[in-house]
């Protein structure tokens, strides 16, 4: 048996992947020609965006949690995080350690004179989540 070196370009009759399924793939260079089935990675993608709670008073913490849909890869991966209002402070991301589907990140909410809506967004390779809260004087 001998082993055939080749090229991403030299892959044929190869369709889209879906992660978890076995997909046959040939490889061909000159007259060469080799198969296999192979099941390419999972890849864990933004499933929700959460807040502890739905309202808050005065100045306090709230928890924001982040949730994959799967556990995330060898390096963990990173989810920015932005909030609505200047006055909310908040991480500018979270990671999300390997392994694990859910990360967590503190917001101290300061007061305010009257209701005020907060959207919180999550977002990490083009997918995005929201997440409200309200404050309340």
């Amino acid at each position: 048996m001998s082993m055939i070196q080749v090229s991403m370009s030299a892959i044929v009759g190869m369709s889209m992947m879906i992660a978890g399924v076995m997909m046959p793939v040939v490889a061909q260079e000159n007259t060469n020609q080799a198969s296999a089935l192979v099941a390419p990675l999972a890849v864990s993608g933004l499933q929700s965006l959460s807040t502890s709670t739905t309202a808050v008073g005065g100045t306090t913490t709230l928890t924001g949690t982040v949730t994959l849909t799967g556990p995330a890869p060898a390096g963990g991966i990173k989810v920015a995080i932005k909030g609505t209002s200047k006055s909310e402070t908040l991480p500018a991301g979270v990671v999300i350690a390997q392994g694990s589907s859910t990360g967590t990140f503190t917001i101290t909410s300061t007061g305010v004179s009257k209701n005020t809506l907060i959207t919180l967004k999550a977002t990490h390779n083009g997918i995005s989540k929201e997440a409200s809260y309200t404050r309340i004087p």
